[in-house]
């Protein structure tokens, strides 16, 4: 039994599908007919390349795929038939055949328009079902028209490329309201060289990664995955990917909208910009951000009656520096208040564009400091969020390229490049393979 697909861009609220199908089943009943679409946008030509390319390749071989989109886009005098990878393709001479294949077809015949016939939509089902009908009962392919026509030729629609980027047309909007983008995943690997990416849309949307499956993110999250035809598709988990992208009015259910909307998506670009991952950057907190020893002079003058000189506790570890250390720490507020180190927020700012930036503080000894220290870095630090801040017992589980911090028993352990932030307690000992920093200052003189 003959088995046919029907795809169109008739929409199915017209007569038409259901009257193509009587006329092709009454010439032959024993065809089995199959519908791909018949929801094509008018004269979206990359669209209905799309979806005619992406279902064809998954039917069994000599297939009759009967096309009937943008039927009478020219006056021509003649259809077309052709065989490629051997399946066979109905459709008009208008430069969707060479957009479905990527390529030019094995073999085109031209299937004349009989005399006298009238040039519409129900004739074009009675001329493609004659012929597949012909071919079925073994006549010869090139004894059914014109052999080797000229045909009109229209490049599939293709991503423009960079060196470092890669712009994608939107060409489609499935059922679940995701954007299929005509960038495929074998384009986006061989430009992108391992490098990581991003895709940036309106109101700084930004994805950096590809899913697996839509479960990979949570409910109303934004991601990027290959879909089953393996292009691109840009997707929220169970919300609407084209308000995304700024479209208004997508959720309308309504085919007339839809058609409206895939007509615009189509002239729009998602741009997808390589670069090379940044490098981590570890930072500590106290002493580092937070001016710890000035927050313990305050409170040593209150416990003393007066400020001690700072030359008393240059080359001192801390607790002995200051007798009543244990009851500083533990003390209310004492995290919570600690004075900010000079030029700390500006320069961090700065890191902050160029590497991929954590504030990393061991907070599990002293256990007030967590909750304290957390508010400390949302009120001075805005411009990070709460996902660049690592609170830990112990910093040789931290993985990084790059650690600032101002105790030698967190760089010593530590593998990647180490720069040691001066604090009176390290200021007498050699930095060994440590790069020294006496403010941020120096810092920003090494890392920007």
């Amino acid at each position: 039994m003959p088995l046919l697909t029907l795809t169109s861009d008739i929409g199915n609220h017209d007569y038409l599908p259901g009257a193509i199908k009587a006329r092709l089943l009454n010439i032959n009943p024993d065809f089995r007919l199959i519908d791909i679409s018949h929801n094509i946008a008018p004269f979206n030509y990359p669209q209905a390349s799309y979806v005619c390319k992406n279902a064809i390749k998954n039917f069994p071989d000599f297939t009759y795929h009967i096309i009937m989109v943008n039927l009478f886009d020219k006056n021509q005098d003649h259809l077309l038939l052709a065989f490629h990878n051997n399946q066979y393709l109905f459709c008009a001479n208008n430069g969707l055949l060479t957009m479905i294949l990527e390529e030019k077809p094995e073999m085109v015949i031209g299937i004349p328009w009989p005399d006298g016939k009238m040039k519409n939509t129900l004739q074009c089902a009675d001329i493609f079902g004659n012929t597949i009908n012909q071919l079925v009962n073994g006549e010869s392919i090139k004894s059914i028209g014109q052999p080797d026509i000229a045909y009109i030729e229209k490049n599939p629609l293709r991503p423009a490329v960079g060196d470092d980027w890669i712009d994608g047309q939107i060409i489609f909007i499935d059922n679940f309201e995701n954007v299929i983008v005509n960038i495929t995943r074998h384009e986006f690997e061989e430009l992108r060289k391992g490098r990581g990416f991003k895709i940036n849309f309106k109101r700084d949307e930004v994805i950096d990664h590809i899913s697996q499956t839509y479960a990979d993110v949570p409910e109303g999250e934004k991601l990027a995955l290959f879909n089953s035809a393996g292009y691109l598709e840009i997707a929220i988990n169970k919300g609407n990917a084209a308000g995304l992208l700024g479209l208004k009015g997508f959720s309308e259910k309504n085919s007339q909208s839809r058609q409206i909307l895939q007509n615009q998506l189509f002239y729009q670009t998602v741009r997808i910009n390589f670069e090379y991952p940044m490098e981590i950057l570890a930072v500590d907190m106290d002493g580092v951000l937070a001016d710890v020893y000035e927050q313990f002079f305050r409170y040593d003058e209150k416990d003393f009656g007066k400020r001690r000189p700072l030359e008393d506790v240059i080359g001192v570890e801390e607790r002995k520096a200051f007798p009543h250390i244990n009851e500083y720490v533990y003390a209310k507020g004492f995290f919570r208040t600690a004075p900010i180190v000079k030029d700390s927020i500006e320069i961090l700012a700065e890191l902050n564009k160029k590497y991929d930036l954590f504030v990393v503080s061991a907070a599990m000894e002293f256990p007030q400091s967590l909750p304290e220290k957390l508010e400390w870095l949302n009120e001075h630090f805005t411009f990070l969020n709460w996902q660049q801040f690592v609170f830990c017992g112990s910093k040789t589980i931290v993985d990084a390229d790059i650690m600032i911090d101002d105790h030698f028993k967190n760089l010593d352990l530590f593998k990647g490049t180490t720069i040691l932030f001066s604090q009176p307690h390290n200021q007498l000992k050699n930095a060994g393979r440590h790069k020294r920093a006496d403010s941020w200052k120096e810092i920003a003189s090494i890392l920007l």
